[in-house]
């Protein structure tokens, strides 16, 4: 058996927004745990030590003053575990944990898993998604051809190209609107030495030099790029278009906002794992729940059975 060493084992007691692995330990979270019990009901604990026999009413506003400076503790604590662990950390493992701490990129390990699990790529999720609020929703639309268009250097003129998603109505009433879905991979030869901005950034030009002005003056469409890295981090156009449909799923199906924002994320995520070990694992098909039926208001997110599409 592998043995973790103890930077290792450090990283993984981490919270999940600050790393992928959350592991914990029993003994250190007991402490903490107790010791911001403690102060929060400090008037409970004096009332018993005095031994106060009347009816103990507690002072709200002292008990909610207490949880905010807990919460300011705990993520003081957090904040300074993390950048301690940054600052004594080789440049390869501070990438591995700048990777691991991109918002929503762990939403997974907060939802337990299914006893039957389909396969379904991340294209396919995205199109089920915008198929709720959006109308002439296409998987693979081809692009009209380019006639006398002057177009910049970059531009693909080829006759048969495709993107992955076409719909209409998705950013005003009549609009056109493609999407084209990337999964990059961080740690590869070409991406390793960038910092994640700046590679997220160069993956949606390249997409954009390629498509956007061909979609602007021949398909009179809007354009947006989807990257995401294979470790759960989406890049900055994809993250404006995310909180797009959130909006537009929340009206639609009268559901609050941060519901939806959360189902997204980890059903996004779900797609994701599956679209990357695909070729490893295999898939079998089954039945698709669609977000129209779920009532997200209502239930725990952190027992959503409806994740896998």
């Amino acid at each position: 058996m592998r043995r973790v060493s103890v930077k290792r084992s450090r990283i993984f007691q981490e919270p999940l927004q600050y790393n992928c692995k959350s592991l914990g330990t029993g003994v250190t979270n007991t402490k903490k745990d107790h010791r911001f019990s403690t102060i929060i009901n400090r008037d409970l604990v004096d009332a018993i030590l005095e031994n106060k026999c009347e009816e103990f009413n507690p002072d709200s506003q002292s008990i909610l003053k207490a949880k905010k400076e807990c919460k300011a503790m705990k993520t003081k604590m957090e904040e300074d575990r993390k950048f301690h662990l940054l600052n004594t950390s080789s440049a390869s493992l501070r990438r591995q944990i700048a990777l691991l701490s991109e918002k929503g990129a762990s939403s997974w390990l907060s939802t337990l898993p299914l006893k039957n699990c389909g396969h379904n790529h991340l294209r396919g999720t995205l199109f089920n998604l915008l198929d709720v609020v959006c109308k002439d929703v296409v998987k693979e639309p081809q692009l009209l051809p380019v006639t006398n268009e002057h177009l910049p250097r970059g531009t693909t003129l080829k006759q048969d190209a495709r993107l992955d998603i076409s719909c209409r109505g998705f950013y005003s009433a009549l609009d056109k609107t493609f999407i084209d879905v990337r999964v990059l991979h961080p740690n590869s030869q070409s991406n390793l030495e960038k910092p994640l901005i700046s590679m997220y950034r160069c993956h949606e030009e390249e997409k954009k030099t390629k498509y956007l002005q061909s979609l602007i003056q021949v398909e009179k469409a809007n354009f947006s790029p989807f990257i995401m890295s294979t470790t759960g981090g989406i890049a900055p156009e994809a993250t404006v278009f995310l909180k797009k449909l959130a909006q537009k799923l929340s009206a639609k199906l009268n559901q609050s906002y941060p519901n939806i924002m959360g189902y997204l994320r980890r059903k996004l995520r779900f797609g994701l794992l599956k679209t990357t070990l695909m070729a490893v694992r295999g898939f079998r098909k089954t039945r698709n729940v669609k977000i129209s039926e779920l009532d997200l208001n209502l239930i725990d997110f952190y027992i959503i059975l409806t994740l896998f599409n």
